[in-house]
């Protein structure tokens, strides 16, 4: 590997791949995106060694498990492949002087906690995947009130769209209807802020031309990043099925998760943190939807 200016760790995922297209059709020079085919995050020597190699400006930190369920499985890979690797990427970060880390965090951080949920709300996750987060952003904290690094933590709220596959529910539910297989809900009275990968890349792609955002500021900065809006899960479904008339959703097929809120939101673009680089979604839900459907219509399982 040679040098470069942006560092983007799970470059190959889905809001990886999206940020790292977008930075090259925008002229973006000296991005290199890795996984764990490149080398193994999760050891702490290889990420330093190979941090100093590349010796970046930026780092956009996406990589994570995306095991979610409760088995023993699933909680030792959120401690290697979220924890620890988030771990390396911090210090090797803050060691070797990287001026500016944008680490993902996530809405899991936040747990049982209802309402409009503003960057001041404090963390209480209820998933080992929360707790994960949770730690790193304590320890992200810790580091950059000891350092010059800018270190903007962002909590995406329900991201969705093209290229996203898995068990998230609007991928979950395009998957099944584009195959014309059933697929199991609970009662979606439970409202969510959904927001459009290319959103959320809008505000990295701002972060990364960024100097920092605000001149001289360093330390940890917190962002919470969706639309505002909360819709129910039953109306999300709704949507899918129109995009798909033959899909067999099962809504009350399966009960809520204990402890899952009824609404989590987050505020407004215009009244948050976020703003300061003139951020704000522009993709509505219905569009968003309309082209993630016609992407699983147009055979994205078989890609």
């Amino acid at each position: 590997m040679t040098s470069c200016e942006v560092l983007v760790t799970g470059g190959h995922g889905f809001i990886g791949r999206a940020l790292m297209a977008r930075l090259a059709s925008e002229g973006v020079t000296g991005v290199v995106g890795i996984d764990r085919s490149d080398f193994d995050l999760a050891d702490p020597d290889a990420t330093r060694r190979h941090l100093a190699e590349l010796q970046p400006r930026t780092v956009v930190h996406l990589a994570a498990s995306l095991h979610r369920d409760p088995s023993p499985e699933s909680r030792r890979a959120q401690w290697r492949d979220t924890f620890a690797v988030g771990r390396n990427v911090i210090e090797s970060s803050v060691e070797l002087g990287v001026a500016h880390l944008l680490f993902a965090g996530s809405a899991d951080e936040l747990g049982d906690q209802a309402g409009v949920l503003g960057p001041e709300v404090p963390a209480r996750p209820i998933t080992v995947y929360g707790l994960c987060k949770s730690l790193l952003r304590e320890l992200a904290d810790f580091h950059a009130r000891a350092c010059a690094m800018r270190l903007d933590w962002f909590r995406p709220f329900h991201v969705y769209g093209v290229g996203q596959r898995g068990s998230s529910l609007i991928a979950y539910a395009c998957e099944a209807a584009s195959a014309n297989a059933a697929a199991e809900f609970t009662d979606g009275t439970q409202s969510r802020d959904f927001v459009y990968v290319d959103d959320v890349v809008d505000w990295l792609v701002a972060g990364v031309r960024s100097t920092g955002g605000e001149a001289d500021t360093n330390g940890l900065i917190m962002h919470h990043l969706g639309t505002g809006v909360a819709t129910p899960v039953r109306d999300v479904l709704a949507a899918i099925a129109a995009e798909f008339p033959s899909s067999r959703f099962q809504l009350g097929a399966l009960p809520r998760r204990p402890r899952e809120p009824d609404c989590q939101i987050a505020p407004p673009p215009e009244t948050a943190a976020s703003s300061q680089w003139r951020w704000a979604p522009r993709v509505s839900l219905a569009e968003g939807i309309a082209r993630t459907a016609a992407w699983w219509r147009a055979g994205a399982g078989d890609r």
